[in-house]
């Protein structure tokens, strides 16, 4: 039961984000967070895993649309860290969406070093014709203007 509650609240999350309901997608994903938290004490749990770093992912991206880059910086990091720790050559949409969005908040921080270092991330694992390849060409160039 807790699990079924803990994905509602991540896509309710999403879904006032969209909404640009900021408030409500802060106050899901924290409560979300908190379930996941507590589901592995409950069990032991200590290692992470993918609901973690989905978790912190949506947590990055309520912080960056909240203009808290150094924050959703850690937040994203720390999902990264989580994807390493799991996979040795990750290829999933949700390593695409993290480069992307780690790419990007790098030049919101005006940190030009992670931004060209994620973009090349991106385009080694995913190609050029990726789609997000492209929309972090698009930012940068926005971005330069």
């Amino acid at each position: 039961e807790h699990i079924l509650l803990f994905s509602i609240l991540v896509t309710h999350s999403g879904a006032a984000l969209k909404l640009g309901k900021l408030k409500l997608a802060k106050n899901s994903i924290t409560k979300a967070m908190q379930i996941l938290k507590k589901s592995y004490k409950d069990r032991n749990v200590s290692a992470p895993n993918i609901a973690m770093a989905n978790t912190l992912i949506a947590l990055g991206d309520v912080q960056a649309h909240e203009k808290d880059y150094l924050s959703a910086n850690e937040s994203y990091l720390k999902s990264e860290v989580i994807f390493k720790t799991l996979f040795v050559d990750a290829k999933t949409d949700d390593v695409s969406y993290l480069y992307s969005r780690l790419a990007i908040n790098g030049l919101n921080l005006n940190d030009h070093f992670q931004a060209e270092y994620y973009q090349t991330m991106h385009k080694d694992r995913f190609g050029d014709a990726h789609p997000r390849s492209n929309e972090i060409i698009e930012y940068l160039v926005a971005k330069e203007q």
